[in-house]
Order: structure tokens, then sequence, then C-alpha cells
């Protein structure tokens, strides 16, 4: 799906939920400012920024902002394990929301804040590294991330976190 020129501002959400929006998502330059995950929940693949974009940006595929410090989006179609890319600081409120092939997380001892509902709904994750460097994580962090299936067995396991400067809550 390619937004056209006109688009300036995606709300919180706006495409949520929406099944038939698959394969990518072209971010055009017009586009400099995004709610949080306005594609939670739909099944992409990518996203595509336009180089020209002042406010965003792709790294394989994943949603940041231009600087490369903030992870906005990640694909809900995408399989498997994911490593955050170092220099990464802040993990925005529900940006891997519903990534049920989601298996593994790695957060880079850059993060220092996680918001409320990052990984939420993420019912494959079996595996999360958080790193002493986080000093704040936000609400519901990984609320409903068993399977669902009473057969499956699969929980969360690597939790090495609480450094004496951890703090609950959401960033404010």
């Amino acid at each position: 799906m390619a937004f056209p020129e006109s688009l300036t501002s995606i709300g919180e959400g706006a495409f949520g939920w929406c099944d038939s929006l698959t394969g990518f998502i072209s971010i055009p330059d017009s586009v400099t400012n995004m709610a949080a995950n306005p594609f939670m929940a739909c099944p992409i693949t990518d996203f595509n920024v336009s180089p020209g974009n002042r406010a965003f940006a792709q790294i394989d595929g994943v949603l940041f902002d231009k600087q490369g410090k903030t992870v906005i989006a990640y694909p809900k179609a995408r399989v498997g394990d994911y490593a955050i890319p170092q220099g990464v600081t802040y993990i925005r409120d529900m940006s891997f929301w519903f990534c049920d092939g989601l298996t593994g997380v790695t957060i880079p001892n850059s993060v220092t804040v996680i918001d409320g509902y990052a990984f939420n709904l993420c019912s494959g994750l079996t595996g999360v590294t958080i790193p002493g460097s986080v000093v704040s994580i936000g609400d519901e962090l990984f609320h409903a991330c068993t399977e669902p299936s009473p057969h499956s067995g699969r929980q969360l396991r690597r939790f090495p976190l609480l450094p004496h400067n951890f703090q609950h809550g959401s960033r404010g």
C-alpha cells in the first residue's frame, strides 16, 4: 500500500486489525507525524520509507524514527527472532503489538526505555533478553504473550531484568 503525498499524519491504530492490508507499506516524504503503531495487527511484511522523509526511516523493513533511535512498528507478518539494532534507545508503545510470529527479541544495551504494551499479544514469543540499561518499562509490556493453546507449553523464559535503577510505569 502506498499513501498519497498529501498525507501528513497517521493516527493511532488508523489501520489496526485490517487483515486485507498485506505486503509492504510505503511511507511518503509528506508523512511527518505518526501516533502509536497505526498498523497494529495488520499482516504486513515490510515498511518502505521514502529516503526523503524527514521524520521516519526503515531499517531492514522495520519502521523507526529518522535517526534510527526509536522502534515505531515491527511488521506483524514476520516470523522468527529479531535483534533490535545497537544504537536504538527507545521502544515505542505498541511497536510489536500482536506480532504472533515473533519468537524471540534481543534488546541491545543502548535501549533505556520500553513503553507500555510494546509486546502485547505476541503469543509466539518465547524469549526476550532485556539488558540492565533499561531504566523504564511501561504498563503491560508482555500482556497476553503466551500461546493461547493449553497444549503448546510455550511461555516467556528469559528475563534478566530489574537493575538497581529500574522503574516501572509509562515514559513521561
